[in-house]
């Protein structure tokens, strides 16, 4: 799974652990693609794979997508300088939810739900959208607990959520669980499209992706079956 973060237009890629890839978007960030990492105008990294200059090659796709802000570039397997050798094999390049969140991000109705959670942060409750389409319909927690009750009638194609202040900054457990149990329960119209949202009062907001269909099933497996997930395996 990717997790970006909102706005989509601050940075980067981070880092990958258990099947679950980790995109924070903040400039300066460090990418985990090669063997170790260079510099990029003092802003961001590309993958330095110890081949000279054939590591241009190799990073060829950087975009610049605001001041000082760079996306992740991939490996793009072109040809080597002469005397360099073949380099590294070329690397499938994972799925791009920073796409997928500047589509949103052009998206009126659903910046103004975002705008709206973020609005209810300093509530002692939790609040929630379930989206469909252009249909975004609203559900709200108890006071003082930490989630939200979701009757959810037919698939979705996302979820965005609050957390009040005391609760993570991030997505916790339970959103895990969540985005497990509408998958298991078959109520997401896409699970390759399928976003996950929270807006928080420490100031931060995600949204959440799943990039590798097979590891999330796996995923889902492990904790529907026992109930826990490690936060440490590495799949």
């Amino acid at each position: 799974m990717n997790y970006v973060q909102w706005p989509p237009w601050r940075g980067q890629l981070a880092t990958e652990s258990g099947g679950l890839r980790q995109r924070n978007l903040h400039w300066g960030s460090l990418t985990t693609y090669g063997t170790t990492t260079t510099g990029l105008n003092g802003n961001c990294s590309y993958p330095d794979y110890g081949h000279g200059s054939t590591d241009e090659y190799y990073c060829t796709s950087w975009e610049l997508v605001d001041t000082d802000s760079y996306q992740q570039c991939y490996d793009t397997g072109g040809t080597p300088s002469p005397g360099e050798g073949t380099g590294p094999a070329p690397q499938t390049q994972p799925s791009n939810p920073c796409q997928d969140s500047e589509s949103l991000s052009k998206n009126d109705d659903f910046k103004a739900k975002m705008a709206d959670l973020k609005g209810k942060v300093t509530q002692n409750y939790e609040s929630a959208y379930t989206v469909t389409g252009t249909t975004y319909q609203a559900f709200q927690g108890e006071p003082n607990t930490a989630g939200v009750a979701l009757n959810i009638t037919a698939p979705i194609n996302g979820l965005i959520h609050s957390h009040y202040t005391g609760l993570l900054s991030i997505f916790s457990p339970d959103d895990m669980y969540a985005i497990v149990g509408i998958y298991k329960e078959n109520k997401m119209v896409d699970p390759k499209t399928f976003s996950l949202g929270v807006v928080t009062a420490s100031g931060t907001q995600y949204l959440l992706y799943i990039d590798d269909l097979d590891k999330f099933k796996k995923f889902a497996d492990y904790i529907t079956n026992t109930g826990s997930f490690d936060l440490y395996s590495i799949a």
